[in-house]
């Protein structure tokens, strides 16, 4: 996790290609070589009703935080899933099944649709029976800005009636006048939620992904599944509050799941 140090005048995408191109192909002595070696673009916005092609030719962005060097060095912001559906800062005083109340969710039912098109709304429609096929933990509003980078992993102890399920783990920002916007979302077939040990990380669960790893559910034993979600960089704003939904896989941009 960091905080924003700066803020910059918007600047195209297309400038600093052509300024890399003037440096390293022409030979230009523009100094492209001395900018800070990573630069996260935020609220990052293009022109109204442009093609794809254009929009990202065009991409500037809103402000930009800047470091110098990669990886970059952050801090691990833990929150923990609490009775009442909340999301509590820290990791809770024990973990694990048994130290809390399960919660349950009718399986599977397909979380919404997120498309990728702009003629579409961004949220698809609500599957039948939606409320009892999911779950959703929110914190309490955010007393300032904050902002996330970097790898997610939603650290879940799971128990299901079947030998296997899929987890679907979509993090979301409410904002104060109740509008949801989705950040971003990760997936986890419980039968392949064997970890790494040597690559796996606090934050970035790294799976075994080997045949021989593959392990099913023993009916109503809860195991430990880490869902990594795609990294993200995201700025949310004070009094906004952090939601995850926990539910069935569903269509992402042009992804679908078969739950067969």
């Amino acid at each position: 996790m960091c905080r924003p140090t700066e803020t910059t005048i918007c600047t195209s995408l297309c400038s600093y290609l052509l300024a890399f191109f003037d440096r390293f192909v022409k030979g230009l002595d523009n100094g492209f070589e001395s900018r800070p070696h990573v630069e996260i673009w935020q609220e990052t916005g293009s022109v109204a009703g442009a093609d794809r092609q254009q929009k990202d030719r065009q991409a500037r962005a809103g402000w930009i935080v800047r470091r110098p060097q990669y990886p970059v060095r952050i801090e691990p912001l833990s929150l923990h899933l609490a009775a009442g559906y909340r999301l509590s800062p820290g990791t809770g005083e024990a973990s694990g099944p048994g130290f809390a109340p399960a919660d349950s969710y009718r399986y599977p039912v397909e979380g919404p649709p997120v498309n990728v098109n702009p003629a579409e709304a961004a949220w698809g429609e609500l599957a039948p029976g939606w409320k009892a096929g999911s779950l959703a933990y929110t914190s309490n509003p955010l007393k300032g800005d904050l902002v996330i980078y970097g790898p997610v992993s939603a650290d879940l102890w799971v128990s299901s009636t079947a030998s296997d399920a899929d987890l679907q783990v979509t993090l979301t920002e409410v904002r104060p006048d109740g509008q949801e916007r989705y950040i971003q979302r990760g997936w986890l077939r419980m039968s392949s939620r064997a970890q790494d040990s040597r690559l796996s990380t606090e934050m970035r669960p790294w799976p075994c992904d080997r045949p021989d790893c593959i392990q099913a559910l023993t009916p109503g034993i809860p195991e430990l599944g880490r869902v990594e979600l795609t990294k993200v960089s995201y700025a949310f704003r004070a009094n906004s509050r952090i939601r995850i939904w926990i539910d069935a896989p569903s269509a992402t941009g042009e992804n679908t799941f078969d739950h067969s």
